[in-house]
């Protein structure tokens, strides 16, 4: 990917981001939030790739030049993944969680967004011209591009997470290839703005699939984790409820597995 195509999806990607962030500071919308983390997800997976080709100085100075993006990243994510997981506790019929339990996620919710909106007030974001034009001196000092640069990352990060599928069970190992996958997804998105024709129609569905997949295993997984808190810290029975989060999860497991071994075929 060329430095020009870097800082023109980087220009677009912080663009949004600091529009979403506005919203999701004036009025706590859910729709702002998640547009808000999608914005910074895609902002992110571009940061990972630039991470990869550039030595450790210019690594650690583009962390730290990111520091207050990855604060509002945080802090943004700890309410997104909370509203996400009360509209899977709310529409899994006939399996709905109990009131009891969501109401718990609601408050949840609200102390969350509370936190996300204090923290607005203390940090301070570079202004969209500052932002990309210290990018660009950074590029130009630590980036060096090359054909099939991309690709290769993209390849390396498949690999990575296939092996992570197919040899360990469930748990952190799965999370850390959903985030692998994510970011080739969103890599490919990018790419596609200044190439329509870059990755054939059969690549961006198997990946999509698959990263909508590990998406809502990850969902469950998280929703088991409050129930289990919940069920501990309010002495409410949860067994019932809990058996059939499981379930939910063992099937996206198995059905992951086959996604993971038609991408290997193809």
């Amino acid at each position: 990917m060329k430095k020009r195509e870097i800082i023109e999806l980087a220009a677009s990607q912080y663009e949004l981001f600091l529009l979403y962030y506005l919203n999701s500071c004036t009025d706590g919308e859910k729709e702002s939030i998640h547009q808000l983390r999608v914005s910074l997800k895609r902002f992110y997976a571009l940061k990972k790739f630039l991470l990869q080709g550039m030595k450790p100085s210019g690594q650690a100075q583009l962390v730290y030049n990111l520091e207050p993006i990855r604060l509002v990243y945080k802090a943004g994510g700890k309410v997104r993944d909370l509203q996400v997981i009360f509209d899977v506790a709310c529409s899994s019929a006939p399996d709905r969680a109990p009131e009891a339990f969501t109401n718990y996620l609601q408050e949840l919710i609200q102390e969350r967004l509370d936190a996300f909106i204090a923290l607005s007030q203390k940090v301070q974001l570079p202004p969209h011209h500052e932002f990309i034009h210290n990018l660009k001196n950074h590029l130009d000092k630590f980036y060096r591009s090359y054909s099939g640069k991309l690709e290769q990352f993209m390849s390396e990060n498949l690999k990575v997470a296939c092996f992570y599928i197919q040899s360990t069970d469930p748990g952190e190992l799965w999370h850390d290839a959903r985030t692998l996958i994510k970011q080739n997804y969103l890599l490919m998105q990018l790419a596609l703005n200044h190439n329509q024709h870059r990755y054939s129609s059969g690549e961006i569905q198997y990946y999509r699939n698959l990263e909508q997949l590990l998406g809502e295993w990850h969902d469950w997984v998280v929703l088991k984790k409050y129930a289990l808190r919940f069920e501990l810290t309010r002495a409410f029975e949860m067994e019932a409820y809990l058996n059939q989060v499981s379930k939910s999860m063992h099937l996206l497991e198995n059905t992951i597995l086959e996604t993971i071994g038609s991408i290997n075929q193809n």
